[in-house]
């Protein structure tokens, strides 16, 4: 018998919510989804490819979302090909449950995370340290938890498994050709996301801020059609709010250019804080939850990794190395909004080597200023589309929430008092019954690698002062994310979200 895929559609789930189970020896794959999963005899997910709907390419190329398929003999789960999201495993002897919510597979597999293991948040932070290096297995309360960043895995019906590479696309050795490769990528993403004969076809928005990351993926989103854009109003610096709206770039590209105030989100009634934080705990992208009501059915362009792609001589390996884990917060709601994530700096960005020599070319001096905040490659993007110098990227700001911020301000308002008392009373909870173990492992965590951290970082100091060209490497880097007296927000987190999932299994259309 053929292997196939035996779907069950829930409205109950998020719009692109999907999991499977594959039970040991069997032909039937059961796939349990959201209302905007595709679902196709062959294949299925929340995927958008560049290339021809008709003939799904899941398995190399700029994949965005997750996927599952039928090749031969064997069930293949591809995930996306940038770091943002991941795919989730669970092996329990004679199944195997995967699923592009973490929350959801716990819920179908009817486990949790382990109480007693204080450091998701460090394991899901050092995505940062390349996709190649971070952490790829978790503790749960009955077992463990895989992780699948950027590549397919493919599963006998004996649920043997084995990991593929994704191929991606090496095209480009100068500015011109760079530019080329990323333009006719979103080209191909977009027309794959509005095909009329998806379930939910896509149309394209992007994110603009007066920096360089998202104003950059704002022109080129224009540059294929794309006349929509959508900004949070008041970054968020040290000395206080400001304007981040991008309008002058608006204004001269003539967009709709929808304006959300970066605590908006607070007054919706909905527990925001939950399904971003389950997503990935530092939920700093919950700013963007305010503008949920532009979102659905979009294909989104965000500019998360620019700094580092874009920045000359800095050095990062191939496999997206990042400076810190912003984006991945987003894909619990994208997921429940009926979202498409598109990083549009990651593409091209395992060629990280040639953007360098690009980005110092002597092609590349005109666009060069003085000063840290220098990215030649998207200014002359930017100033090619006719943007004036000195309407963007003149200093750096943020739109980003901290865990301590997100809930200060759930606290103050009326509606949000319940959702923050649950938090607090859940971490008193949790820390009552932190057991020694789990106490030192946190302590060693977060103290001891900080120091580890800083003593490398003298060393090397000291090295350079002596001119002596040796550099320790810094092997703490993915631990920089310290959550502190808030290590429980994680497990609360994920265990209302999990609670959510298992409503909507065991409930369907409530």
């Amino acid at each position: 018998m053929p292997l196939t895929f035996k779907y069950n559609e829930n409205s109950s789930l998020p719009l692109f919510a999907w999991a499977s189970i594959q039970s040991r020896g069997s032909d039937i794959v059961e796939v349990l989804h959201g209302a905007a999963v595709e679902t196709h005899p062959a294949w299925g997910g929340d995927a958008v490819w560049p290339g021809a709907f008709e003939t799904p390419v899941l398995t190399d190329g700029y994949l965005l979302g997750s996927a599952i398929s039928i090749s031969g003999e064997e069930v293949v789960y591809s995930s996306s090909f940038h770091s943002l999201s991941r795919l989730h495993i669970i092996s329990q002897g004679s199944r195997l449950i995967v699923s592009n919510s973490l929350a959801f597979a716990l819920a179908l597999a009817d486990d949790e995370l382990d109480e007693q293991y204080p450091l998701y948040a460090r394991d899901l932070y050092s995505v940062r340290t390349g996709m190649d290096h971070c952490k790829k297995k978790m503790p749960t309360r009955n077992g463990s938890m895989s992780l699948l960043y950027g590549k397919s895995i493919r599963v006998t019906r004996d649920l043997v498994i084995r990991h593929q590479d994704r191929v991606l696309p090496d095209d480009f050795d100068d500015f011109a050709g760079y530019k080329r490769h990323v333009l006719d990528a979103v080209a191909a993403l977009s027309a794959n996301a509005a095909d009329p004969r998806r379930k939910k076809p896509l149309k394209v928005i992007s994110t603009l801020s007066s920096g360089y990351d998202s104003a950059c993926c704002t022109i080129v989103a224009h540059s294929q059609g794309c006349n929509e854009a959508i900004s949070v109003v008041n970054a968020t610096k040290s000395q206080g709010d400001m304007d981040d709206s991008g309008k002058a770039i608006a204004e001269t590209l003539g967009l709709t250019h929808y304006k959300i105030d970066q605590n908006d989100y607070l007054t919706s009634g909905h527990a925001y804080e939950a399904e971003f934080i389950a997503a990935n705990p530092t939920g700093e992208d919950i700013a963007i939850a305010g503008a949920e009501h532009l979102l659905s059915g979009r294909l989104l362009l965000i500019g998360h990794h620019g700094d580092k792609v874009w920045t000359p001589n800095i050095t990062n390996a191939t496999d997206y190395k990042r400076g810190d884990a912003s984006g991945g917060s987003l894909v619990e709601f994208a997921l429940r909004v009926g979202i498409v994530l598109l990083p549009m700096p990651f593409i091209g960005a395992h060629l990280q080597p040639k953007i360098n020599r690009i980005s110092s070319s002597a092609e590349m001096k005109t666009w060069w200023i003085p000063g840290n905040y220098n990215r030649p490659i998207p200014r002359r993007i930017i100033e090619d589309h006719g943007i004036r110098r000195g309407d963007f990227a003149t200093d750096k700001k943020a739109i980003s929430n901290t865990i301590a911020r997100i809930f200060e301000l759930k606290d103050r308002l009326e509606n949000g008092q319940k959702q923050a008392g649950s938090y607090k009373e859940y971490a008193r909870s949790m820390n009552s019954r932190m057991g020694l173990r789990a106490r030192l492992s946190l302590l060693i965590s977060e103290k001891g690698s900080l120091l580890a951290e800083k003593i490398v970082n003298r060393v090397n100091w000291m090295f350079s002062l002596l001119r002596i060209p040796y550099r320790f490497a810094r092997p703490f880097r993915g631990m920089a994310f310290r959550l502190g007296a808030n290590w429980p927000i994680y497990h609360w987190a994920v265990t209302e979200m999990r609670a959510r999932y298992k409503s909507q299994i065991d409930h369907p259309g409530n």
